[in-house]
C-alpha cells in the first residue's frame, strides 16, 4: 500500500514538474518575442533618429511587415500583382502599386476579423462589387493554397 502511495506521488510529482517546464518554456519564448518586437523598434527609432517611435512609425512599420510577409505567405499573388503594374502604363506604377497594395492589406485584415462574408460586404460598399470580389477571391484562394 506504501509503495502504491510513493509511486501515486512520483506520478504526481513528474506532472507537476512538466506543466512547470511547459510554463517557463512558453515564458521564455513570450520574453525572447519581446526582446525582438524591442529590438525592431529600437531599430525604426535609428533609422528616424528620434529616441523614441511615434504611434505613425509603429503603424507603418506594421504594415512594411504585413506587405512582406504577404509576399513571403503568398509570392504566386505579388508576382501576379507585380506582372498586371508593368504592363500597365509606367506613369501610374507607383500610384497603382500604392492602390493594389491598400486594398490587398485592407481585404486581408477584414477577412482575418471578420470572415470572407462580412468582408465582402464591406468592400462591396467601399470598393465596388467587382474590385471587392476580385480581391476576395485573390485572397481567399491564397489563404488556401
Amino acid at each position: 500500500m506504501i509503495i502504491l502511495i510513493l509511486f501515486a506521488i512520483l506520478l504526481a510529482s513528474f506532472v507537476l514538474f512538466k506543466v512547470i517546464s511547459k510554463s517557463i518554456a512558453r515564458r521564455k519564448r513570450l520574453e525572447e518575442l519581446a526582446r525582438k518586437q524591442q529590438k525592431w523598434r529600437e531599430e525604426i527609432c535609428i533609422l528616424y533618429e528620434e529616441p523614441d517611435p511615434t504611434e505613425e512609425d509603429i503603424i507603418a512599420f506594421e504594415k512594411i511587415t504585413n506587405v512582406v510577409n504577404m509576399v513571403k505567405e503568398h509570392p504566386e499573388d505579388a508576382a501576379q500583382l507585380i506582372r498586371r503594374l508593368i504592363l500597365e502604363d509606367p506613369a501610374t506604377h507607383k500610384e497603382a502599386i500604392l492602390q493594389e497594395s491598400k486594398a490587398l492589406m485592407l481585404a486581408n485584415n477584414l477577412i482575418k476579423t471578420v470572415g470572407s462574408d462580412k468582408a465582402r460586404e464591406l468592400l462591396e460598399k467601399t470598393l465596388g462589387s467587382e474590385k471587392a470580389i476580385e480581391l476576395i477571391n485573390l485572397l481567399t484562394s491564397a489563404m488556401q493554397g
